[in-house]
């Protein structure tokens, strides 16, 4: 049953609009993030895709580059199989045994074209090199495992570690970024966050950002209790030391075959479901910081269904920045026309300003 909640959705368009750099491509371009780890995951997210005219990285757009990698494989696509060659092999386990018998004092002992071979690994990040008590030591990056299981370890184990290498990173990554409140408390993001905890005591906050909304809440609410009764992390956070990324729902019957393990539900602090509830059962609904992409508007489609199928009017609110932005949201949204007959605005806070809340 429907009741007076009110229901604030955050996406990452709310921390770029606080002026937070946390684009995946600012990911990328910075030193923690793992594009050289040798999986076919990362291959995948290093080559490049057209949108439209525009051709671009597939890191910029990370979760649907995942989630297209993930389709692919259920359908039986076939990547790049063995990561090493033969000669690289011979090389590897060369090192290993060197490695496997420390002496003070030792140099390895290799031929200019193992050199050369050396530095060809390196530059593509199959290997490292650093200096260990001012000696040189060759390491790796799966370093502790044993040699056959490092050269011949599946795409499948190569991937399930790159996943993780991703998330540890990014998490890293975004614990190295400014996210205090932002200098400007007439910031339109900010201004929406303020009044809505104002004017909704009972007010609930589904977040798919992984950075704390605690600091900004705390500039203008310095007593309340235990903030997190009102604020959810749907994909995990930094506060919980965990985050979660990968593939949303299968788009066919095939699925992501032995590649499900990139599907974010099979995380146990996957939330999103308690989301759909929150919003079929709230009053009025605010969305700010989504694109409703294909990985988006899965979250959402369930609320415009319920709304469509039982004629169900709701005050739905969706913000976004600029004319560019609210014509593709409007084009990525099904029967966009219908559901604004039954209180579906979509609405450009660069034209309204505060007015708009």
């Amino acid at each position: 049953m429907e009741n007076s909640k009110s229901v604030l959705v955050i996406g990452n368009g709310f921390d770029v609009a606080l002026k937070r750099p946390t684009k995946y491509s600012n990911f990328y371009e910075s030193e923690l993030c793992p594009k050289n780890f040798p999986a076919p995951l990362i291959g995948h997210l290093n080559s490049w895709t057209n949108k439209g005219d525009v051709q671009f990285l597939r890191w910029m757009d990370m979760e649907s580059a995942i989630q297209e990698y993930a389709q692919s494989r259920g359908e039986g696509k076939t990547y790049d199989g063995d990561f090493f060659t033969e000669d690289e092999k011979k090389l590897i386990e060369k090192i290993y045994e060197f490695n496997s018998v420390p002496t003070p004092h030792r140099q390895y002992d290799f031929s200019a074209e193992e050199e050369d071979l050396l530095k060809q690994m390196q530059n593509v990040g199959k290997i490292e090199y650093e200096r260990t008590n001012a000696m040189p030591y060759w390491k790796f990056n799966f370093a502790n495992l044993p040699y056959d299981k490092f050269v011949n370890s599946s795409p499948q184990e190569r991937d399930i570690k790159a996943l993780s290498a991703i998330e540890s990173g990014l998490a890293n990554y975004l614990n190295s970024i400014d996210c205090s409140a932002p200098k400007d408390e007439q910031n339109l993001a900010y201004q929406l966050l303020f009044r809505f905890w104002r004017e909704s005591s009972n007010g609930e906050i589904y977040s798919f950002n992984y950075t704390s909304l605690e600091p900004l809440i705390r500039t203008f609410d310095k007593y309340s209790d235990d903030l997190s009764l009102r604020i959810n992390y749907m994909h995990g956070s930094l506060n919980e030391k965990h985050v979660i990324l990968g593939a949303g729902k299968e788009t066919n019957e095939r699925g992501y075959g032995e590649w499900v393990f990139l599907k974010k539900s099979n995380d146990n602090d996957y939330r999103p479901p308690m989301l759909v509830e929150a919003m079929k059962n709230a009053s009025k609904v605010i969305v700010y910081g989504f694109s409703f992409s294909e990985i988006d508007i899965q979250y959402f489609n369930y609320l415009f269904n319920y709304m469509l199928e039982g004629g169900r009017s709701k005050d739905v609110k969706i913000f976004d920045y600029g004319k560019k932005g609210i014509r593709s949201i409007k084009n990525n949204i099904k029967n966009i026309d219908d559901l604004q007959m039954l209180g579906v605005n979509v609405i450009d806070v660069r034209r309204k300003g505060r007015e708009c809340f």
